[in-house]
């Protein structure tokens, strides 16, 4: 996947420097996404969250090595690992 120009200024807007973007540009292809215990890729996940949500929660893990997130509505949680870029 590839981060588009908006995805790069939506990713400045919730603060993210300039300098981090090297960071989540290579991430987000090396984070696991999983859809209750079940491998998905990262155009899965930004489908079932939109793009503003998938980016959000990415640009966490990308940082913070993992994070996870509850589809509105339903009962599915798709985890967000990227610590292995990390490792």
């Amino acid at each position: 996947m590839v981060l588009t120009q908006k995805d790069k200024e939506y990713l400045l807007d919730l603060r993210h420097e300039m300098r981090g973007l090297g960071q989540l540009k290579e991430a987000v292809n090396e984070t696991v996404y999983t859809l209750n215990g079940n491998e998905i890729t990262a155009e899965k996940t930004r489908e079932l969250f939109g793009k503003e949500n998938f980016l959000s929660g990415f640009s966490r893990s990308a940082f913070h090595w993992s994070t996870s997130r509850e589809i509105d509505g339903s009962n599915k949680v798709v985890e967000f690992d990227s610590s292995s870029p990390f490792a």
